[in-house]
C-alpha cells in the first residue's frame, strides 16, 4: 500500500493492520458523544493512528466537527486552546528529540471556518500546524475544497482533503483523482471500515470484503499514475444538511431552472486529453424535472456548446450528452444547462443533478 500518499484515520478495532512503527496515541472524539475509543497497549484513554506522507507520524488531530454547531463566531476558546495543543507538542517533541507534529481537520473552506469561529489562517501564519485536513469529508466533491489546499501550500503545510466513511471502489478512485487534480498532497481517510462499506445488522461490514482488493485500491487512490486509465464517475456536488455540522453546511447547487443558465461546477480528476489510453465513453447524465415529452436541453461545456446530434433523452426525467475530450478540463469544469429544440421555456423546467462518466 502506497501509505505516503494515503493517510487513514482508524479506529482501534484496525490497530492490527496498522504497522507497528506507525503508531500513535491521541484522542478519536465522535460527532457530538464524546466517546473513545482505547487501543491494546497504548495507555491512553483514547487513540487514534494516522499513517502520514512523513518520516514520522502525527500526533492528535484537532476535529472541528466534534459539534460545530455549538462554536460562536466570536469565541476565542477554540483558538486559546489551540494554541495550548501547540506548545504542549512542542514540549512533547523536545523531550523526544524529534518533532511531535498537528494536523487539524477543517471545515471546506476558510470562510466557512470563520464562521464556527476557526480562524485556520492565523493558525499557519503562526506556524501551530503540520497538516492540514481539508473538509468533513461528507461533500468530497466540491470544488471549494481547492481555497484551502491553495492557502495551505502558500505557507509550506501539506493538506489533505477528507472522505469520510468508504464508498465503492469507483467511487474511491473518482474522489482520489479530483483531490489531485486539485493539488492534494494525499487523501486523508476519517473512519476507515474497509473500501465500499455499508451497513448490516447495525454494524459496519465491508461490502469488498477481499483483503486484497481493499489494499489494491487504497494503492491506486495513493498513487495518481495508477488511477489513469481506470473507470472514473464524477457526479456534481450538491451540498449536504448534516444537524451536527451546524454552519458548515453548504447550499446545493441544484435545482437549478433552465432559463437562469446558471453554471453548474463540475470537478473532473482525470486529464482525458493526455491520459495513455484514449478515453472509449466520456457521457454527462443530465437529471431534469418538469422537462415534457418533445422538448429539449441544450448543453454547454466550459463556454462550448454541445452538438445536438451528442445529445440523447435516456428517460422521463433524464438526458445523455456524448462528450469529447474536448473542451473538458482537468478540474474545475463549468456546465450550463438551457432550454433547447422545442421548448416553451417554461420557469419550472430546471435540472437536478449531473454525473460524468469516464471509461477507458
Amino acid at each position: 500500500m502506497n501509505f505516503r500518499r494515503v493517510t487513514l484515520m482508524v479506529s482501534s478495532e484496525d490497530f492490527l493492520a496498522v504497522p507497528s512503527n506507525r503508531r500513535v496515541a491521541g484522542c478519536h472524539q465522535g460527532s457530538g458523544n464524546r466517546q473513545f475509543h482505547g487501543a491494546p497497549g497504548t495507555g491512553s484513554p483514547g487513540v487514534v493512528f494516522l499513517l502520514s506522507n512523513q518520516s514520522d507520524v502525527f500526533g492528535p488531530p484537532i476535529l472541528y466537527n466534534s459539534q460545530p454547531s455549538g462554536y460562536r463566531f466570536t469565541d476565542s476558546g477554540t483558538e486559546r486552546g489551540q494554541n495550548t495543543v501547540g506548545g504542549i507538542l512542542r514540549e512533547i517533541g523536545r523531550e523526544r528529540g524529534r518533532p511531535y507534529r498537528l494536523a487539524v481537520r477543517v471545515p471546506d473552506t476558510p470562510a466557512m471556518a470563520l464562521r464556527t469561529g476557526l480562524d485556520v489562517e492565523r493558525w499557519m501564519k503562526e506556524g501551530l500546524l503540520d497538516m492540514l485536513i481539508v473538509g468533513g469529508g461528507y461533500m468530497p466533491y466540491a470544488g471549494r475544497l481547492q481555497t484551502f489546499i491553495d492557502l495551505a501550500h502558500a505557507y509550506g503545510i501539506p493538506a489533505y482533503p477528507c472522505i469520510n466513511h468508504f464508498r465503492e471502489p469507483l467511487a474511491m478512485r473518482s474522489l482520489a483523482s479530483n483531490f489531485w487534480a486539485m493539488g492534494a498532497d494525499g487523501v486523508y481517510l476519517f473512519n476507515y471500515f474497509g473500501v465500499g462499506s455499508g451497513m448490516e445488522g447495525g454494524r459496519m461490514v465491508p461490502q469488498v470484503s477481499d483483503p486484497a482488493e481493499r489494499r489494491k485500491v487504497l494503492s491506486q487512490m495513493g498513487d495518481p499514475a495508477s488511477l489513469q486509465g481506470l473507470e472514473k464517475r464524477f457526479p456534481a456536488d450538491n451540498g449536504a444538511s448534516i444537524f451536527y455540522a451546524g454552519f458548515t453546511n453548504p447550499s446545493g447547487q441544484f435545482p437549478v431552472k433552465l432559463v437562469e443558465a446558471r453554471p453548474i461546477e463540475l470537478v473532473v480528476g482525470d486529464d482525458v486529453g493526455e491520459a495513455d489510453r484514449t478515453p472509449s465513453h466520456i457521457l454527462l447524465n443530465i437529471s431534469v424535472e418538469d422537462v415534457p415529452s418533445g422538448e429539449g436541453i441544450a448543453v454547454e461545456v466550459n463556454g462550448a456548446r454541445v452538438p445536438s446530434a451528442s445529445l440523447e433523452r435516456t428517460g422521463e426525467t433524464s438526458f445523455a450528452a456524448r462528450l469529447q475530450k474536448e473542451p473538458l478540463k482537468r478540474g474545475l469544469n463549468s456546465i450550463v444547462v438551457l432550454p433547447g429544440p422545442d421548448s416553451t421555456g417554461r420557469l419550472s423546467s430546471r435540472v437536478t443533478g449531473l454525473e460524468l462518466e469516464v471509461r477507458y
